[in-house]
């Protein structure tokens, strides 16, 4: 009788290894098949995910923000400048170091 049990258990056992390891194959199959579709997408250039929406993206960058980026640039370039030459007593006391490192500085910043 117990090598009927220990027969009708192996048995179970055997159905229930075969229907785990059939979903697993399954679901490492699937998971696969998404991690290789995930990469697919992360490989491609913005520009080919939706070119309308890139192309606005890069035009507004060229014709909005570099200009207000330059026109910030200008802006504190011209007030260092200021402040450099006021604070100098208006050029009395002034040394070609001084317009040099500003010279570096707005070059650097730009």
């Amino acid at each position: 009788m117990e090598t009927v049990l220990k027969a009708i258990a192996d048995w179970i056992k055997g159905i229930l290894t075969a229907g785990i390891m059939s979903n697993l194959s399954g679901l490492f199959d699937d998971v696969n098949t998404q991690v290789s579709n995930i990469a697919q997408q992360v490989g491609t250039k913005p520009s080919s995910f939706e070119p309308r929406v890139f192309a606005m993206i890069e035009a507004l960058s060229r014709n909005v923000v570099l200009p207000i980026a330059g026109i910030i640039l200008t802006f504190i370039a011209c007030y260092e400048l200021i402040e450099m030459i006021t604070q100098h007593n208006n050029m009395a006391q002034f040394e070609p170091a001084l317009i040099m490192r500003w010279i570096f500085k707005t070059a650097v910043s730009v």
